[in-house]
């Protein structure tokens, strides 16, 4: 089974060395004898792994500028001083909901009202019934008064 080929691993700084001190053929010759890539793909590789792309204009191969990079590469993160960190920011909201302690008092008050009620009464929405248990009731020590 053919091992697939990590290409971070390429001595990619020897072929732009060679690439830009020597010329194009040197280059392709290193490609060929070391790389187990043609030559164009290992190109493509050189500009995904490194931060250095190829200058038309002085025919070498150069590494970005700062401002044409996107992201902070690795080197600069590890390499940062300690006293030139980075503050963080956090934004505090204006208004931090809460629970108000009263409404959940009320809340627990109104459950145990109602706890007790389902003792003696059950309410039959299926049929539009109220049954009351007026001997529970009287038992609970609650009086009973009708109301017509």
């Amino acid at each position: 089974m053919k091992r697939k080929h990590d290409h971070r691993d390429l001595d990619y700084m020897k072929f732009i060395e060679i690439f830009n001190t020597e010329d194009r053929k040197s280059a392709r010759d290193y490609v060929k004898e070391h790389i187990p890539f043609n030559y164009d793909y290992f190109i493509k590789l050189v500009k995904r792994y490194t931060g250095y792309q190829y200058n038309k204009e002085s025919k070498k191969f150069e590494l970005l500028k700062a401002t044409e990079s996107q992201f902070i590469s690795i080197d600069d993160l590890l390499n940062k001083p300690k006293d030139n960190a980075t503050s963080i920011v956090a934004s505090i909201p204006k208004a931090i909901y809460y629970k108000d302690p009263l409404d959940e008092l009320n809340l627990d008050l109104l459950q145990d009202r109602l706890i007790e009620l389902s003792k003696y009464i059950k309410i039959k929405s299926s049929t539009k019934s109220i049954e009351i248990n007026l001997i529970r009731l009287r038992e609970g020590g609650y009086d009973i008064e009708l109301i017509s």
